[in-house]
């Protein structure tokens, strides 16, 4: 297996989900701050960001690498009708599915030489009432090069 990049698995999933979402948007901000980043909030809009990269327990040489498991966090956001929350909320639900079935898609590019799963899904109503935003984890496991 070769070694990956943390910065190529968050850019192959920036460009699956912006290949085969249709309608979503990927906003320039990390995911951590999108929504609170003023004018990052977008209908149908996600960001994503590689927060967290743990080695597995296993002998680590510079030489060869070491297995790691990335954390990927993918959060997007959906705007509701004041007058249909209810309908935009269902719909909401079945643009994040088509989130989750992006990001797992069996696609050459998205897998190479790493190995992408499906961890959770949270999302919330904001105080307004007017969007949901919702956060999806994955995780990568891959070789990571340590020279």
């Amino acid at each position: 297996m070769a070694a990956v990049l943390p910065s190529v698995i968050a850019q192959r999933f920036v460009d699956a989900l912006s290949a085969d979402t249709p309608g979503f948007t990927h906003a320039q901000v990390l995911a951590e701050v999108y929504a609170y980043v003023p004018g990052s909030l977008i209908h149908q809009g996600f960001a994503v960001s590689v927060p967290t990269a743990t080695p597995l327990n296993e002998r680590q040489r510079a030489s060869k690498g070491t297995h790691i498991e990335d954390r990927i966090v993918v959060r997007w956001s959906y705007r509701l009708r004041p007058t249909d929350q209810w309908t935009d909320y269902k719909a909401a639900l079945d643009a994040e599915q088509t989130l989750i079935a992006a990001a797992m898609a069996e696609g050459a590019t998205m897998r190479a030489n790493t190995g992408i799963t499906f961890v959770s899904a949270t999302r919330e109503v904001i105080d307004s009432g007017a969007w949901v935003i919702g956060d999806l984890e994955f995780s990568s496991l891959h070789l990571l090069s340590l020279s």
